[in-house]
């Protein structure tokens, strides 16, 4: 039933983020609810009316929701231990971390928008190629890292081409494709344009590598490798680690020491920002 919902709103569009994130949300509770009462050798009702229908489950990205729609494929417990791995998709992270963007943005904190939103990258199979990456191109426009703004216009400009995605600075974007991947997404010539016309106009004026050349661009240690990297890397240039997004301010977390992890969803904040929060900014878990 759910899963139809969503299915059903996303192809009408009359659905938000909001309640998307929400629907997936109610999704993960049932499933770990379920898993509970599985344990106990129990069976969940609740989880087979709302999760099951008449009809086959329609496609294989709703099979994974079923499966663990928390965390996709990936096991409740391979999900703290993300060094060297890549986490998959999931919707309720995905629709969390759009509205966190969004909310950034509209607060004027750009750097936080932007470190947020270059985490969209891993929410492909929820969110438009176009929605992520106007966004971080918007996001690092207004923080003046035109570097990462850059690079997002190379996506956006090539959005209506058969040709192969552009190799991505596996520090600040990841996900370089296997060399069969064509990335085609359907714009218009004219929106195509404007995006190549629009970036004429930031970098004709704006170098990507100026922060860079004065050397101003922040960096941090990797705690695995030791690498000097851009402070809102989404992961290792050198050594690959995956860092996983904070749930609070949407940064990555570069130290696992300092990370706090729900007792529900096990997702992830840093410490001194969830502790203004008397309950988990994803699933709404009380923390104790």
């Amino acid at each position: 039933m759910v899963v139809t919902l969503i299915g059903e709103l996303k192809k009408t569009g009359k659905g938000d983020a909001a309640l998307f994130k929400k629907l997936f949300v109610l999704i993960g509770m049932l499933h770990q609810e379920g898993r509970r009462k599985a344990n106990k050798g129990a069976t969940s009702t609740a989880l087979d009316d709302l999760l099951t229908t008449d009809e086959a489950i329609p496609s294989d990205l709703d099979k994974k929701m079923v499966e663990d729609p928390w965390k996709g494929m990936a096991s409740f417990g391979d999900r703290v231990q993300f060094c060297n791995s890549l986490l998959l998709s999931t919707g309720a992270e995905a629709y969390h971390f759009l509205l966190l963007t969004q909310r950034h943005l509209y607060e004027s904190y750009y750097d936080l928008a932007m470190k947020t939103a270059l985490h969209l990258q891993d929410y492909e199979e929820f969110l438009s190629n176009e929605e992520i990456y106007s966004l971080i191109a918007l996001a690092s426009y207004s923080c003046k890292s035109f570097s990462v703004c850059s690079k997002a216009f190379i996506k956006l400009e090539a959005m209506s081409t058969d040709s192969r995605e552009p190799n991505w600075n596996a520090s600040v974007l990841i996900g370089e494709p296997d060399s069969e991947d064509l990335d085609r997404v359907d714009i218009s010539q004219e929106q195509r344009e404007k995006y190549e016309k629009l970036a004429i106009e930031i970098f004709g004026v704006n170098s990507p590598n100026e922060q860079e050349r004065q050397g101003t661009e922040m960096t941090v240690e990797c705690k695995f490798c030791g690498t000097s990297i851009p402070d809102y890397s989404i992961s290792c240039r050198q050594c690959s680690t995956k860092f996983l997004p904070c749930i609070v301010s949407g940064k990555s977390i570069l130290d696992s020491r300092h990370q706090w992890t729900c007792k529900q969803c096990a997702h992830q904040a840093i410490k001194t920002e969830i502790k203004q929060y008397n309950n988990c900014p994803l699933c709404h878990f009380r923390i104790d």
